[in-house]
């Protein structure tokens, strides 16, 4: 797994929320592949997210609303996972590659890379247990930066930024 050394951590209440945060993110220009986006999900969920990512028109009904639909739109790297306590968990971006490329401890191994306590994550993975989005972006101190300022202006019930030096 490529150890990332700065990341900013959204967390909303529902992919409707989430969804604005990310085309947001996306149109200040942070590229699709330093997005990542953790929902509960599963088959259906992972396959229409693919049908986007390769631009493919979705109907509203086709087994999921359009609101969840719209996170895989441009995001790089999607992976229906199974999680321990989580069941299927849909990856995207940089944490799905991660997650395919065999981090071990599920979603704690993935990301613990990224300087979060596991004490922290524990309270990530029950936000998304219980229907939360996390939405991540990893970068230099710039690219974080700019994503912050975007993110600042969500409706994120969390926003916690981590370095590779506050790791503990």
């Amino acid at each position: 797994m490529t150890v990332l050394h700065d990341v900013l951590i959204a967390v909303y209440d529902s992919s409707a929320k989430a969804r604005p945060a990310v085309q947001a993110l996306l149109d200040v220009g942070v590229p699709n592949d330093k997005v990542s986006v953790v929902v509960q999900g599963d088959e259906a969920t992972a396959e229409v997210l693919n049908r986007i990512s390769r631009g493919e028109e979705i109907r509203e009904d086709a087994g999921m609303g359009a609101a969840i639909g719209g996170l895989g739109g441009l995001l790089a790297g999607i992976a229906l996972i199974p999680v321990a306590g989580l069941g299927p968990v849909v990856f995207t971006g940089p944490i799905a590659t991660a997650m395919v490329g065999g981090a071990g401890g599920g979603l704690l191994g993935a990301i613990t890379g990224w300087g979060i306590a596991e004490s922290k994550v524990a309270g990530y993975e029950r936000k998304i247990r219980e229907g939360g989005v996390l939405v991540a972006v990893d970068g230099n101190v710039i690219d974080i930066a700019v994503a912050k300022k975007v993110l600042e202006e969500t409706n994120a019930s969390e926003l916690e930024y981590y370095s590779k030096a506050n790791q503990s």
